[in-house]
């Protein structure tokens, strides 16, 4: 009988690699093509489970066994090697893939809708960890950026956090600049700090530094970054106009006058400086890490934090956020289409005020590679997803199996999963 063993201290992913490596060693490639046709024979959410099954069935001495061999081919050191797995073990790389195989289906309709932009969907396997997923995925991806622009909030702590207790090795670049790209919601943070408990832990700086010392310390010089990184903090996201729903015509120029000088002010930071003004940091930027804001709900609890930010400055109800915007990607409203003269007017002014990157910046570091990096769980950001994709400014989108199952329901059957001539089989 199969020893159990305890797998607290190794993510899911560890997991996966290892029992992936032990098939591959114990087979001796002699039984390759059938574990390769069980794999595609099931779903993905099927094939990653029977990845995980063995683990569960290899003893403990041929797990150790299998180490001790993977240590000989040096792809342990006091982690996983992944890039040599890559580059020099091409038939392990293949069984990996086979369970963490991209969506065809749900790729080909994001896609159809994403003009060209949209390059890469990652979707969380049903037996993995989000946090998991999330940081090997980034760090995948980094090994491709050189500057890399960090957004404030909830969800790019989850995946910052989860990298500084990756197991996983892998080359980087041996010059990666970190970016906060996005200042503080400090209305919000000082009118109702109980959204959150700790707001300081969400900053785009903070975010950014920890992502540093993370590279540094996979870099082999923990504590030592090759770059003095920008700070944003104090900066507000927003310097707003102050009830723009009450405001006629000649008091709205007024406002204008009046938030134009503040935002010179904000303008005059140091770190504002060197990461937006003209030639700065933030045109290197060619990988950017981001959740996104939504509106769905009636609370106003359930907005993205940056939509809170520019209702509570403004005096406008979530319900009126909801009529011009489906969300806000990096900090940049997604404005409805069709909205009249009045609207369309806040909806604009809304997104003038903001702080960080623009919506020309998601363009331009969208045509990059790895570019924008979005990443979201939860069905209630698809429609916010969605528009994001349709406006052109996601290259990567990471997302968990809720939130893909919600899109699905909202996106046009692809050429692919309609015409059986192109139809491709889902692994």
């Amino acid at each position: 009988m199969a020893s159990k063993k305890n797998t607290s201290t190794l993510t899911t992913q560890q997991q996966h690699i290892c029992s992936a490596y032990a098939a591959w060693l114990l087979n001796k490639n002699k039984n390759l093509d059938a574990i390769m046709k069980s794999l595609k024979s099931k779903t993905k959410e099927q094939a990653f489970d029977t990845a995980l099954s063995h683990w569960v069935t290899i003893t403990k001495s041929t797990l150790s066994k299998c180490k001790d061999e993977a240590r000989g081919y040096h792809l342990f050191k006091e982690v996983f090697d992944m890039n040599r797995m890559i580059h020099e073990f091409p038939e392990l790389k293949l069984l990996v893939d086979r369970v963490l195989t991209e969506d065809v289906d749900f790729k080909n309709r994001l896609m159809s809708i994403g003009g060209g932009t949209l390059k890469e969907v990652r979707v969380m396997p049903a037996a993995s960890k989000f946090d998991d997923f999330c940081a090997l995925q980034i760090l995948m991806l980094m090994r491709e950026a050189s500057t890399i622009g960090v957004m404030w909030g909830r969800m790019v702590k989850v995946a910052m956090d989860a990298l500084t207790e990756t197991q996983l090795f892998l080359n980087l670049p041996d010059r990666l600049r970190c970016l906060p790209v996005s200042g503080e919601p400090t209305f919000m943070l000082n009118v109702k700090p109980q959204y959150i408990s700790s707001p300081a832990e969400y900053s785009a700086t903070v975010l950014a530094m920890k992502l540093a010392e993370t590279i540094s310390k996979l870099a082999g010089n923990p504590g030592n970054p090759q770059f003095v990184m920008p700070s944003l903090l104090g900066v507000p996201c927003y310097v707003g106009m102050e009830n723009l729903a009450n405001l006629n015509s000649k008091k709205w120029q007024e406002a204008e006058v009046e938030r134009d000088i503040a935002l010179k002010k904000t303008h005059r930071y140091p770190g504002w400086q060197t990461i937006f003004s003209e030639g700065g940091l933030a045109g290197d930027i060619d990988m950017l890490i981001t959740g996104i804001g939504h509106v769905s709900g009636a609370a106003g609890s359930q907005f993205g934090m940056f939509i809170q930010e520019r209702a509570a400055q403004e005096g406008l109800s979530p319900a009126y956020l909801q009529s011009i915007c489906h969300g806000d990607l990096a900090g940049t409203l997604l404005i409805k289409k069709g909205l009249n003269k009045r609207d369309q007017q806040i909806a604009e002014a809304l997104n003038q005020g903001w702080t960080g990157l623009k919506q020309s910046d998601l363009k331009r570091i969208s045509a990059k590679s790895p570019g924008v990096v979005l990443i979201c769980e939860g069905d209630n950001k698809a429609e916010a997803v969605e528009q994001a994709v349709r406006s052109k400014l996601v290259t990567c989108l990471i997302c968990d199996r809720p939130l893909r199952d919600a899109l699905m329901k909202r996106l046009p059957a692809s050429a692919s999963a309609t015409s059986p001539a192109t139809k491709k089989r889902h692994p």
